[in-house]
This record gives C-alpha cells, sequence and structure tokens, in this order.
C-alpha cells in the first residue's frame, strides 16, 4: 500500500508539472487568457482519473463577475482536455492516460501557487503575458529581491517608469533597486532623491524587471546581472523588442512604459501615490515630447488625466523637465545647428563627435529641434558616447519608418523615433543614412 501511494504522489506530481507548463506555454484559447495555477491533482488509485485543481486572478473575488471569468476558464480547460492528454500520454511513462476533471479551487491562496508553478516551469525564451499575470508574478512571494533596469542613457520614460515600478514593490513589501552604472540626468533627479540605486555587478537579484528597453544590448555592463537573475521580466511598448526576458509584455501602441504601466499598478492594487504619480507622468510626457508626438492617444491623455489626481507639483514636474536649460544645453544645441547638413530639402543631419557633455540631458531635445524644421521628413543626430562609439538618435515627421534604418546598424525603437550605437565612423554612418532615406523617398 505504501509503494501505492508513493507512485500516486510521484504521478500526482507530474501531471501537475506538464499540465502547468502546456497551459501557460501552448494553450492559445482566448478563455485561457489569465495566468492558471494548477494548485494541485487527484489521482483515482487506478489511474483512471485525474481531478486537476485550478486557480488564476479570476474567481478569487467571490463576484459575479469573476464566477462568470472561472466558468469560463473551466470551459476552455474541458475544450482542450484532448490536446493535454495527448501531451501527458507522450511525457508520462503509464500504460493509461488518465482521464481529466477540472475543478475550481475556490480556496486556494492564488498568489501562493503561483509559485509553485513558476518553480515548476522551465524558461522557454520569447514569451508574450497579460497584465494580470505581469502582477500575478511581480506580487509572487517567491521573488523578494529585485533589480530594475532602465537602459542605457536612460530618458524620462525609462527613469520614470523604473520609479514608479520601484516605489510601487516598496509597498508590496519587496526589496528593490534600480541597477544603474551612470549618473541620472540632472532634469530627472527629483524623481530619485529618495530611491536605491545599486551599480553593483556582482549582486544576484531573485528577480529584474526591465523598463522601456528594447535590447539587452541596452544594459552593456549589467548585462550579466540581468542574466544571472532567479527570473527576468521585460516591460516595453517598442515594436523591435524581441522578447529577451522569461515574462514579457509589450505594447507598442503604448506611448510609452509608462503608460503600460499604469495599468500594471491598477492590477497590482497599489496606491498611485504622489511620486508614482509625477514618476510615470514624467514617462509620458517626455517620451511624447510633452504630448505633441503622433504617439500620443485618447488613451495616453486618459491615464494622464489620472495621473494628475494623485496631486502631484505639477508646476515642480514641468519646471524641471521643460523650464530649466542648463547653459551647458544652450552650448551643444549652438554646436548642434552649427554643423547643420539638410540633405534634399528633406534629411537633416547634424553631430557633435569632438567633445562629450559629461550631463547627457544636455543633448535632449537636439533631433526633435532638428526635425522641427519646415519641410523636414527625417532628423539624425549623432553625438560620442566614448573614444570608440557614437550614437545616433532618428526622427521622423510623417511616413518615413525610422525603426526600420536603425534596425540595420543593430538598434531599434518605432517608426518615429528610434536609434542605435556604433562604432562605425560618422562619415560612413550618414552616407548609409543617406542612401537608406533616398531609397525610402524614392518608393513612396
Amino acid at each position: 500500500m505504501k509503494k501505492t501511494n508513493n507512485r500516486l504522489a510521484r504521478l500526482e506530481t507530474d501531471i501537475k508539472k506538464i499540465l502547468a507548463e502546456v497551459i501557460t506555454y501552448e494553450i492559445k484559447d482566448p478563455r485561457i487568457s489569465t495566468f492558471v495555477a494548477v494548485t494541485r491533482v487527484e489521482l483515482t488509485r487506478d489511474f483512471s482519473y485525474a481531478t486537476v485543481y485550478i486557480s488564476s486572478p479570476t474567481g478569487s473575488c467571490g463576484s459575479e463577475i469573476k464566477k462568470a471569468e472561472a466558468d469560463e476558464l473551466l470551459e476552455g480547460l474541458h475544450s482542450a482536455k484532448g490536446f493535454l492528454k495527448k501531451k501527458l500520454a507522450a511525457e508520462l511513462t503509464i500504460h493509461r492516460t488518465p482521464d481529466l476533471i477540472f475543478k475550481y479551487d475556490d480556496t486556494a491562496d492564488y498568489l501562493r501557487h503561483i509559485d509553485d508553478l513558476l518553480a515548476g516551469i522551465s524558461k522557454k525564451g520569447v514569451n508574450t503575458h497579460t497584465i494580470p499575470q505581469i502582477a500575478g508574478i511581480l506580487k509572487s512571494d517567491t521573488y523578494q529581491s529585485i533589480g530594475i533596469f532602465p537602459h542605457i542613457f536612460a530618458d524620462g520614460d525609462a527613469i520614470g517608469s523604473a520609479v514608479a515600478v520601484y516605489y510601487a514593490l516598496l509597498q508590496l513589501g519587496k526589496q528593490p533597486e534600480l541597477v544603474m552604472t551612470e549618473p541620472v540626468a540632472k532634469n530627472l533627479s527629483f524623481l530619485t532623491e529618495n530611491v536605491e540605486i545599486s551599480s553593483d555587478l556582482e549582486k544576484v537579484y531573485d528577480m529584474v524587471v526591465s523598463v522601456d528597453t528594447s535590447s539587452k544590448d541596452q544594459f552593456r555592463d549589467r548585462i550579466e546581472v540581468f542574466e544571472n537573475a532567479g527570473v527576468t521580466m521585460s516591460i516595453d511598448h517598442h515594436k523591435t523588442n524581441p522578447g529577451f526576458a522569461d515574462f514579457v509584455y509589450v505594447d507598442s501602441k503604448a506611448a510609452a512604459a509608462g503608460e503600460i504601466l499604469y495599468f500594471v499598478m491598477l492590477e497590482l492594487g497599489v496606491e498611485l501615490t504622489v511620486e508614482i504619480g509625477e514618476a510615470l507622468y514624467t514617462a509620458i510626457s517626455t517620451d511624447t515630447g510633452s504630448f505633441k508626438h503622433p504617439n500620443a492617444t485618447a488613451n495616453t491623455f486618459y491615464v494622464a488625466s489620472k495621473l494628475m489626481e494623485t496631486g502631484f507639483d505639477f508646476h515642480k514636474v514641468s519646471t524641471a523637465l521643460y523650464k530649466n536649460m542648463s547653459k551647458n544645453k544652450v552650448d551643444f544645441l549652438q554646436t548642434a545647428l552649427n554643423n547643420l547638413e539638410i540633405v534634399d530639402d528633406k534629411l537633416s543631419i547634424s553631430h557633435i563627435i569632438d567633445k562629450n557633455a559629461e550631463d547627457p540631458s544636455d543633448y535632449d531635445g537636439i533631433t526633435d529641434y532638428l526635425l522641427s524644421i519646415e519641410g523636414i521628413e527625417v532628423a539624425a543626430f549623432c553625438r560620442r558616447l566614448d573614444e570608440d562609439r557614437i550614437k545616433f538618435s532618428l526622427r521622423s515627421k510623417n511616413d518615413v519608418d525610422v525603426s526600420v534604418m536603425a534596425t540595420e546598424f543593430g538598434g531599434g525603437g518605432h517608426m518615429r523615433a528610434s536609434g542605435f550605437t556604433t562604432e562605425d565612423s560618422f562619415d560612413e554612418v550618414k552616407s548609409k543614412i543617406i542612401e537608406m532615406f533616398r531609397n525610402e523617398i524614392d518608393g513612396k
């Protein structure tokens, strides 16, 4: 009898692990759109039936709406029963594959059982998840030390998004840190005054969360810290994001990562504090060019209005972002205009490669300024990063997709705002950009 019980227990564990993995990564039924946790499996002694108890963010509140969602989830799993049995048959070494009976685990604590699910799932590469799934993972008790990764040369969206995640995780009782090896731009430093920032490249986190970053290459010297974490997550709005983390949410229609994170905050159930409000507003405002760029949508303005309700000091934020230009920044703008070259009356190109700004924010706005010239369709601005590398920022006014240009050089971004870093010479890259631009214009 003891041997039979042990075999039952092993099979129940194996079935739970297999079903959790298949349901999460292979079932595409829209009724199964939430992060389903297989909380336990109960086999009959003859192995003919397996009762599979499941839980998810739906159904746990007891409302009629949540009950309907749970019923829909069960219907989806029932429809997938044949597929799931085939998967079990391929993995299990038993003569007879048990029939599956799905039941909703009303007493289960979803956030406890999601830990078991994650522990039993191997890393799969590119995964696309939903906001409820992302929130559920962030809430999980398994992950306490969490590193937050903005991209190099972090702009307002990267810093604002990272800071908002930081304060949200503090509310959840976590131990978050921003992981950065570069100074925060002066015009954004008001956001990080009370934020823990780590430059320790040896530290290992339970989880790392990347925000507003389309590629691991944008972590530069922090890549190993990212890859050595227990679990990786990416929350982004760049269409060129290849899905480089274990858990990924990318919405290329969002104006900024900060816009996405507003809805993540709602799903997390955290309080939208003044700190979160000003951080997410900064993220959205800067990535839309103070709401002037065409990426700003009705949804963008809705989120911004809700953030205003947190009561942050709008005058302080707008002054820091847009009314505090340093003398160095004026000098860099003047240099860029002196170096301006206009090609075919439609492409403006400039550079500052003979010197480097101590504060990266001194370059902010130069590319947009070049694009604002009448008749210009695409603007390209190049600046020096170090002795070996230069960085190009590309902007498009109308229909030219500059992300295609950036991708050719190993970069990426959006249709109207992209960039890349290269070790090639400025003149060489400039010639290629002019050629690509002319080919694009001639093809329209």
